[in-house]
């Protein structure tokens, strides 16, 4: 069974997956495989071509420059560009990996899932969701982000009660970490009950 792990910026995706894996599970990361392909020499060459070639410096990914483009007020056509040049390849990654983990349960975090339409990928979706004042005050502390660019990435996201809909599990994620902990550990043994029938 592939799951995969989403939410909202800032609800507590990573957290929610580190406690997975110190569960035992295996658990993969898409962003870190995005970042992995903007190495490829083709992906290179497709973002140079879009972009110009200040886009890399010394054959690395200026993301900070590649991120003011595609997240600015106009750049949803070059965001969806390089979505699909990176997606397909992140897809596929994920894909490679949980028939490669060999166990019965596996996890992938995709931060844009049902914004990809990547759901199909996957035989279940969990949903980690927090109130958007508790994601915006741990964006603002844990990784320093504007409530400006905070703003310019939700643009970008589906709108919650879409998620909520979709997905076949949440936690809600408005508390500490302890709580966060029993809510995985709960959620650990109702999809092991689930394989159980269904493996």
């Amino acid at each position: 069974m592939h799951i995969a792990i989403t939410g909202t910026i800032g609800s507590g995706k990573s957290t929610v997956s580190a406690l997975l894996k110190e569960l035992g599970y295996p658990v993969f990361d898409a962003d870190l495989w995005a970042k992995s392909h903007y190495a490829d020499t083709a992906v290179q060459e497709a973002l140079i071509e879009r972009f110009g070639e200040s886009i890399y410096v010394d054959g690395v990914l200026d993301t900070v420059a590649l991120a003011t483009i595609i997240f600015s007020p106009d750049g949803e056509a070059d965001r969806r560009y390089v979505e699909g040049l990176i997606h397909p390849l992140v897809y596929a990654d994920l894909m490679r990996l949980a028939r490669e983990a060999g166990a019965p349960i596996v996890f992938s975090e995709v931060p844009l899932l049902f914004e990809t339409h990547g759901e199909e990928h996957f035989d279940r979706v969990l949903l980690v969701t927090c109130d958007e004042s508790i994601a915006q005050h741990r964006l603002i502390q844990q990784r320093q982000m504007t409530p400006e660019r905070i703003a310019l990435r939700r643009i970008h996201q589906l709108d919650e009660g879409y998620k909520r809909a979709h997905a076949d599990d949440i936690i809600e994620n408005n508390g500490d970490r302890t709580t966060l902990m029993r809510q995985v550990a709960t959620y650990s043994d109702k999809i092991k009950a689930i394989h159980a029938q269904n493996p």
